[in-house]
């Protein structure tokens, strides 16, 4: 809009002088000045008085009420987050695995049981049934949770599974689950876990932001104990930052905090013996490993009716233990779910299972999975333009391609930002942002920079040195004082001048995009129409007054001409005031949002593709390297 009135104005003004005698439009364009100055300062001086946060009511919220809007907004979202990511990850279909938790063997890991709860010889459950687990957990005393296992175990599956359950139909008081990767948390940065969570929720929820809940909602939510963290990963940090955050948890932790945290069980373990100790009255649970009849029956359920193929020698193997390697595979979650993938779910032939001179080891028949993966899954999804179903892809990916671009995920996510071997660097972090690939993908490279700047330049240097060179044509045609304001230089000149200026200086920034966070901002406008037009009238009134102030200054001591002055700021305060968003521009979150897929990581399961941290070299070089998730 601020172009189309610059447009306008600029039109009428030359329409205006080539029509007047100079000394008259002059003289009229000082007058209509100051009556729009008078005005449009006048209507700001109201829009200042009459001011109020957008979207309240007719009456103002107390502060219980405040913050039990934005505690009932994050709610909202949290349980649309999630129960979207379970769908996409598959945790009930046909039905969660069910593996059995129990308080972990080891006492040395876990606080002294009449600290942690009075009822710890009953928190057994299984994640089939995972109410009983959330019953058990809000017995504990301060409820505080640390669930362990071995890799592919499920440990970021309950967590998701134990968030979903909190969420709906809790008491009001109950504090609302926030599940967060702990790779973010930089203890030094925010040794309190409560100053980080705060963070973390302005960031990733930035509905939060909203006029409507006040100043600071998320720090507010924090203050009062209406957050549960869960601490996703703890494994996935260096080893010096995990007992830091274990230092920091034991430290900064008052009575009634609570939280739940997923690690492997070595590296809590390792973590405990740095950071100082076991952590403070929290409960540590661990996965038993899953019977062949358990499995058996998992895998029965995922198959039709009647399948297609004879499952008998699979049954017979998992009952007699025959087949070890197949054995040890439906020990973990990870193990099911591949084989309910890629055979259950199309009902393929499942005679290689059991075959042990093609898979003579165990590390070959998980190999034989994970290669079988990625193709089960394309061919599994048809594309499908129909809007009711998000979760399908709109076009039939290439397996091979699907392949590469995992491969590349991998070694972003694994390999550390410097690199050691002449081989492109990673984010050195598993906590996937999508807005970080572009630094390490090598796009904006020197010729990319010379070129944006070079047609930035041009395209600059061109409109300016126009329309300078219309104002200089203008002046010298219509006007009387011949070249009166930059003497015999010409306008145009200037305009390239200062268009090659402005080039530059785009060309300088244009290196720093890579690393710039995309923004968050409310477009709406309903219920913001007071808002936009109250920050419309205070740009009209900034260009009016400046104008004004200049026109009066130069009529009173030297008589000079300086409707052009007046004119320009008008211009200026137009088409440089645009309404801003009447929330906070914030970075956005970094876990799944609401219908987005998290990348690199295995649907069902939970881990960040490359757990462990592979070979970057061989992974950047070799397209078919198998770089395999080892899932949670």
């Amino acid at each position: 809009m601020g172009i189309a009135l610059f447009i306008a104005a600029a039109s009428g003004m030359a329409l205006y002088l080539s029509r007047r005698e100079l000394q008259e439009a002059d003289q009229s364009a000082s007058v209509i000045s100051a009556f729009i100055g008078l005005a449009g300062l006048a209507l700001a001086i109201y829009g200042t008085l009459a001011d109020r946060p957008i979207g309240s009511t007719s009456r103002p919220m107390n502060d219980e009420e405040t913050l039990a809007a934005a505690k009932k907004k994050l709610t909202d979202l949290v349980s649309q987050q999630w129960h979207t990511e379970a769908t996409i990850r598959s945790l009930a279909n046909p039905r969660p695995i069910p593996i059995s938790w129990h308080l972990i063997d080891d006492a040395s890991l876990m606080d002294h049981p009449h600290l942690v709860g009075e009822h710890l010889l009953t928190f057994n459950g299984s994640s089939d049934k995972v109410a009983d687990l959330a019953h058990a957990f809000r017995r504990l005393h301060r409820r505080r949770l640390v669930i362990t296992g071995g890799p592919g175990t499920g440990k970021t599956t309950l967590a998701i599974q134990l968030l979903l359950e909190l969420v709906p139909d809790r008491d009001p008081a109950d504090p609302v689950p926030v599940l967060v990767p702990v790779n973010g948390w930089d203890t030094s940065v925010h040794p309190r876990l409560q100053d980080w969570i705060a963070t973390r929720l302005a960031s990733d929820y930035p509905e939060l932001n909203a006029r409507e809940f006040g100043v600071d909602a998320a720090k507010t939510l924090v203050a009062h104990g209406h957050i549960l963290p869960i601490l996703d990963g703890m494994d996935e940090i260096p080893e010096p930052a995990r007992a830091a955050v274990i230092f920091a948890l034991n430290r900064w932790l008052a009575y009634g905090d609570q939280f739940i945290l997923t690690s492997r069980t070595t590296e809590f373990a390792a973590a405990l013996e740095q950071g100082g100790g076991v952590l403070r009255a929290a409960a540590v649970i661990a996965p038993a490993a899953i019977t062949p009849a358990v499995a058996e029956t998992h895998l029965r359920d995922c198959l039709p009716p009647v399948p297609r193929h004879d499952w008998t020698p699979v049954w017979s193997a998992l009952r007699d233990g025959s087949c070890p390697h197949l054995s040890r595979l439906t020990e973990t979650a990870l193990g099911l779910w591949l084989i309910s993938t890629v055979y259950t779910a199309r009902d393929t032939d499942p005679t290689g299972l059991t075959d042990t001179a093609r898979f003579p080891a165990y590390a070959a028949l998980l190999a034989h999975l994970f290669d079988e993966l990625i193709p089960t899954l394309i061919a599994d999804r048809a594309p499908s333009d129909n809007p009711a179903e998000p979760f399908l892809p709109r076009h039939r990916h290439d397996p091979v391609k699907v392949r590469h671009w995992l491969t590349y995920l991998a070694h972003h996510l694994t390999c550390p930002s410097g690199s050691t071997d002449g081989e492109d660097g990673g984010q050195g972090t598993r906590d996937f942002a999508w807005w970080r690939l572009a630094a390490t993908t090598g796009t904006m490279t020197f010729a990319t920079q010379l070129a944006l700047t070079v047609a930035a330049t041009l395209l600059v240097a061109s409109t300016l040195g126009l329309a300078f060179g219309l104002v200089d044509w203008a002046e010298n045609t219509y006007l009387e004082e011949k070249d009166q304001y930059l003497g015999e230089f010409p306008l145009g000149i200037g305009g390239v001048v200062g268009g090659l200026v402005a080039g530059g200086y785009f060309g300088f920034n244009v290196r720093f995009w890579v690393q710039d966070r995309p923004g968050y901002a409310d477009l709406r406008i309903r219920r913001r129409s007071a808002a936009l037009i109250r920050r419309f009238m205070h740009w009209l009134t900034l260009g009016l007054m400046g104008g004004l102030g200049l026109l009066l200054t130069g009529s009173l001591e030297e008589g000079l001409p300086e409707a052009g002055i007046v004119t320009i700021f008008v211009w200026f305060g137009l088409a440089t005031g645009p309404p801003r968003p009447a929330c906070p521009v914030r970075p956005p979150r970094t876990g799944p949002a609401p219908g987005e897929r998290v990348a690199a990581r295995v649907p069902g399961r939970g881990a960040a593709a490359g757990r462990r941290r592979p070979r970057c070299a061989a992974a950047a070089r070799r397209p078919g390297c198998r770089t395999r998730p080892a899932a949670r």
